[in-house]
């Protein structure tokens, strides 16, 4: 889509209000170039609109040139009746086509990247050609719109098929188009080799675009209601397109400050089996004289602000970020604080800390809260491979507890 550089603001309000948002590549980019995505309800499908500000071309790593055929393509458009936009007329597409074939085959990177699109760039061809047909021999391409592209480096003039001799007459039909370079040789040589090095990393790494500004979507829940499912759809789903995160909010994992805590219930578990004591189970919450557990669900609290806290950096950064599980606030729910300011002594004292850092967690920008009927959650429960996972009764008393 061919968007004028002095319309980009408005434009953007429009795609905005429409439902799309500005998705970029942190490997490669170009300039007057973006991608913009939305998601259409009716296919359940997310689009890409390709937007040019400017009508930069050339090979496809590169963008070398600079057409200035931003006022013909506006002066020359025609209403598309099937699909409702305006587009060049045949005569100008034909120009535009032209300098693009010659441009993208000048160069052995570029004419590789064209080998490989080839099927698009010959229906494009066909197109183009039976749209002048119609019009009638009289309105053939006269290439008047870019007098540099000589006859013989004109539409008629092309062999849309693959030959290695195309290099050469490509390389003389872009010298006439030099004057429209945007870098000096030198320059371009080293832009080229860089961007075709990040064209395969992308590639072999799939490394997906970052949102301009992006997103923490948490999805909560009972126990049993799907979350961990959910949130692997979704970071399958959005990870055709975008750079996604995947954190679990409700098990983060441990930091230095709290990596000697861990250990030292993991110790003291492993004792407590050694004597035969099974490990006990806390539904709500911990009482005054638990000062382990106290100590052990304030190091929690610490490694969920932490995760939080990188979620919202991510987010900052562009990505896209997916939890299972975030915290919440109130004393006693899944997630939230469990020691309460209510205690006695220490335990009072890391009440207070918990609280604060549960008060300090940053939010989540979309919450997607999960629930499920008992009958279904008993039998999901049965289903997870899941050590040490609840007993019926007791996913049904945290199911309760949720609910409340």
């Amino acid at each position: 889509m061919f968007v004028p550089l002095a319309s980009r603001a408005n434009f953007l309000l429009i795609a905005k209000e429409s439902g799309f948002v500005s998705a970029q590549s942190s490997v490669l980019r170009f300039p007057h170039v973006e991608h913009l995505y939305g998601f259409d309800e009716a296919s359940g499908k997310i689009c890409h609109m390709n937007v040019y500000y400017r009508l930069v071309t050339g090979a496809s790593h590169l963008k070398s040139h600079d057409l200035p055929l931003g006022e013909a393509v506006l002066e020359n458009r025609v209403l598309n009746e099937r699909f409702g936009v305006f587009q060049a007329d045949f005569d100008t597409q034909s120009t535009i086509y032209a300098a693009r074939h010659h441009l993208k085959k000048a160069s052995i990177f570029g004419y590789l990247l064209w080998l490989r699109e080839r099927c698009g760039y010959l229906e494009e061809y066909d197109h183009i050609r039976h749209g002048l047909l119609a019009k009638g021999v009289a309105d053939r391409p006269s290439n008047s719109h870019l007098p540099e592209l000589t006859e013989s480096c004109g539409f008629d003039s092309l062999n849309p098929r693959t030959s290695w001799t195309d290099i050469l007459k490509s390389r003389r039909c872009a010298r006439s188009l030099t004057r429209y370079r945007r870098m000096g040789s030198v320059r371009s040589g080293v832009v080229s080799f860089w961007n075709f090095g990040a064209r395969i990393f992308i590639r072999l790494f799939r490394v997906k675009k970052n949102l301009d500004h992006g997103v923490v979507i948490a999805v909560s829940g009972v126990d049993g209601a799907g979350k961990s499912t959910m949130v692997k759809e979704l970071e399958s789903w959005l990870g055709l397109h975008f750079n996604v995160v995947k954190l679990h909010i409700g098990r983060p994992p441990p930091t230095l400050l709290t990596l000697p805590v861990r250990l030292m219930l993991m110790l003291r578990l492993a004792i407590a089996r050694t004597r035969g004591v099974g490990a006990s189970r806390d539904i709500v919450r911990v009482g005054p004289s638990g000062i382990v557990f106290a100590i052990r669900y304030l190091a929690l609290a610490y490694e969920r602000y932490r995760a939080c806290v990188t979620a919202r950096r991510l987010a900052c950064k562009g990505r896209i970020v997916m939890t299972d599980r975030y915290p919440a606030t109130d004393v006693g729910k899944m997630d939230s604080p469990r020691i309460g300011t209510d205690a006695r002594g220490l335990t009072k004292h890391l009440g207070h800390l918990e609280t604060r850092l549960y008060e300090r967690m940053p939010p989540a920008d979309l919450l997607l809260y999960l629930d499920v009927l008992a009958e279904n959650a008993r039998k999901r429960n049965k289903e997870r491979k899941k050590s040490f996972k609840e007993t019926d009764s007791e996913i049904l008393i945290k199911r309760d507890v949720e609910a409340q």
